[in-house]
């Protein structure tokens, strides 16, 4: 049988490599293993054997082992002598291994060489053209985040910038509005090329809302309070837009949001109440302001409003005590002066309601305020219709 190379486990290959046998399908043994009697009688173990292998036209002496199923290349060397025939003759080499320079053997390898080359070379270009092009990728995509967070920091920053300069309310002249427009639009196409920003969705709706584009600005705060879920500005924007488009349940909601993010923040309580009593929810206006008046720096202001909310509820003499607190700390304060005195009106004391007439009129000669002259003559006409209804 005819043996060939590639059944070897060759344990010197460069010895073999060095010997010319470098194309292994070239070797074969002579004679067959099968007349190598002290490898073909083992069954078991490890035997050794000597043989020749005939390789592209030389002999080469070897030294074969076996475990019985596999053989193993052990010694290689060139013996010196031609190879004989297939057959046993000595005169020819065989024609099997002939690879003579323009031979058909000798072409197509030569060709499958050149092809497998060929082919390593396309494969090596195309994973270099790989490489190139997700380095060149990943660096546009660089470039590109950064323009994308240059052109957002930019229209974020002009943004905030106007708001700042902008009146806090009021309607917007021509020129303001159209500054605010292009502020819009400009922070909304930063936002669409990179959205995920809640200051600026908070910045965007408070554009809106100067705008009084109230869909719009309720839609941009509800997007910052998604990507934030602890914002409680944007709680306390939402309640005020609730409120302005007269809607006080969602805005004490959104109150009740801000002040759970808040607890120490007791302004919360101010705009809690006057949410309650937009709503008419008398006790509750009631127990929000007196938390409020609990801190000393906004006593007054949150003692008139809860005079306002008991006169409200019915609760007159209780209005009385908390809004003559309120004066009492602020005697200038015209708003104070005008409640107190209805709120005599509504305890029957004409008498003491005259008296805060004649004070507003004295706050409108002392201060030159036209708002102490205005209110000093809606309580005398309350005075005047209240009796007059009396006395039918």
């Amino acid at each position: 049988m005819l043996v060939r190379a590639r059944q070897f486990s060759i344990t010197h290959a460069r010895d073999f490599l060095a010997a010319g046998c470098a194309h292994v399908d070239d070797a074969f043994t002579y004679p067959d293993l099968a007349d190598v009697s002290e490898i073909n009688a083992a069954g078991y173990g490890v035997m050794r054997g000597d043989c020749e292998i005939h390789c592209r036209g030389e002999v080469y002496n070897a030294v074969i082992e076996s475990t019985g199923k596999r053989y193993f290349l052990a010694y290689i060397e060139p013996s010196g002598t031609r190879p004989p025939s297939r057959e046993g003759s000595t005169s020819e080499p065989a024609p099997v291994v002939s690879d003579s320079p323009g031979s058909p053997i000798s072409e197509t390898r030569k060709s499958s060489a050149e092809g497998k080359s060929g082919r390593a070379r396309i494969v090596k270009y195309m994973y270099a053209a790989f490489i190139v092009g997700i380095c060149i990728w990943i660096v546009h995509s660089s470039m590109s985040r950064k323009e994308v967070r240059d052109g957002y920091d930019s229209a974020y920053r002009a943004a905030v910038e106007l708001l700042s300069q902008a009146p806090p309310a009021g309607d917007l002249l021509a020129p303001d509005r159209t500054r605010f427009e292009h502020a819009a639009k400009r922070l909304g196409d930063a936002l669409r090329a990179s959205p995920d920003h809640p200051k600026g969705r908070y910045c965007l709706g408070r554009l809106y809302e100067r705008l009084r584009c109230w869909d719009d600005a309720l839609l941009e705060y509800e997007t910052a309070i998604q990507l934030k879920p602890d914002y409680p500005e944007v709680f306390r924007s939402m309640g005020n837009l609730y409120r302005r488009i007269a809607l006080p349940e969602k805005a004490i909601d959104a109150y009740r949001e801000e002040s759970r993010l808040k607890p120490q923040d007791y302004s919360i309580y101010l705009r809690l109440g006057d949410a309650y009593l937009e709503s008419r929810r008398w006790d509750d206006a009631i127990g929000a302001y007196t938390k409020c008046a609990e801190v000393f720096s906004l006593h007054e202001v949150c003692s008139l409003r809860l005079g306002t909310a008991n006169m409200r509820a019915g609760r007159n003499r209780e209005a009385t005590r908390a809004i003559a607190d309120t004066v009492n700390r602020a005697p200038q304060d015209i708003e104070a002066n005008y409640s107190l005195g209805l709120s005599y009106l509504k305890t029957g004391n004409r008498e003491m309601a005259e008296a805060q007439v004649e004070v507003l009129k004295a706050l409108s000669t002392q201060t030159g305020a036209a708002k102490a002259h205005e209110y000093a003559g809606k309580l005398a006409d309350a005075i005047r219709n209240e009796y007059k209804i009396r006395s039918r």
